[in-house]
């Protein structure tokens, strides 16, 4: 796997997680 891929990947994956804890917060608070 070549890095940029797996930079972009990480990203990705960091920026649904974000997206998920702000609506968790929305929900919740």
């Amino acid at each position: 796997m070549n890095s940029a891929f797996y930079c972009r990947f990480l990203l990705d994956c960091v920026d649904v997680y974000s997206i998920m804890k702000s609506v968790c917060k929305r929900k919740w608070v």
